[in-house]
């Protein structure tokens, strides 16, 4: 866990960069962006995310949630977040999700792919096989915070490997740095999905300059 430690060097370092200005960044075209946190946390460390999204020419939106509690709970509430973004935009949604918050955007989008245009997951596991990769003081953690003790979190996450439907862009940013999932655990197997890896930190690719070249690109190619 020790190299999670770097994660305020990288805030610095974006903070620094002329990409978090939107220096050399493509333009957006006022798509809804849902910004999703991961496991324990809130909208509130996205917030960075958030203004650089917004100024590059997006519209970002806070999910609404605190990511603790069962899976489909959460899964559920996501999806009407998204629900509404989407009919008050009229148009299909970007999902960015972070750690299990990229797993709950696959969620939204294998239910509802009619409402989301791409998923970008940001150092999250596939499958929840592959949540076994995880750092175990995290696997411990999850077994009290994330308790799976309905037959509805089961199901929902024997769907989460699948394929995403036809028309739904998935784009995988991962880091060999990660010391919370194991980079090889936030790969697909699709052929569709676009895969970029970064150098940095679990907790910093929500906060990585590295990370915000490639959503510019990704994003305004979408």
């Amino acid at each position: 866990m020790w190299r999670e430690q770097t994660a305020a060097l990288e805030l610095a370092a974006l903070l620094a960069s002329p990409v978090y200005y939107g220096v050399g960044v493509p333009r957006g075209d006022g798509t809804p962006a849902v910004l999703v946190p991961g496991f324990l946390g809130a909208d509130d460390y996205l917030t960075v995310m958030y203004g650089w999204l917004r100024r590059i020419g997006y519209r970002p939106h806070a999910s609404g949630l605190v990511c603790v509690g069962s899976v489909d709970g959460l899964a559920a509430r996501l999806l009407h977040r998204v629900e509404r973004v989407a009919a008050d935009a009229d148009r299909k949604v970007i999902l960015i999700g972070h750690s299990l918050g990229g797993m709950l955007s696959c969620a939204v989008a294998l239910k509802r792919p009619d409402l989301v245009e791409h998923v970008v997951t940001l150092g999250s596991a596939r499958t929840p096989a592959a949540r076994a990769a995880s750092d175990p003081i995290i696997g411990a953690l999850a077994e009290v915070f994330l308790p799976r003790s309905r037959s509805a979190d089961d199901e929902l996450e024997a769907t989460l490997g699948m394929p995403l439907p036809e028309g739904v862009r998935l784009t995988c940013i991962f880091s060999r740095d990660d010391a919370v999932v194991h980079w090889r655990a936030c790969l697909d197997d699709d052929p569709r999905t676009a895969a970029h890896e970064v150098r940095g930190s679990h907790t910093g690719l929500a906060w990585n300059a590295h990370v915000y070249h490639a959503l510019g690109r990704l994003l305004a190619h979408g």
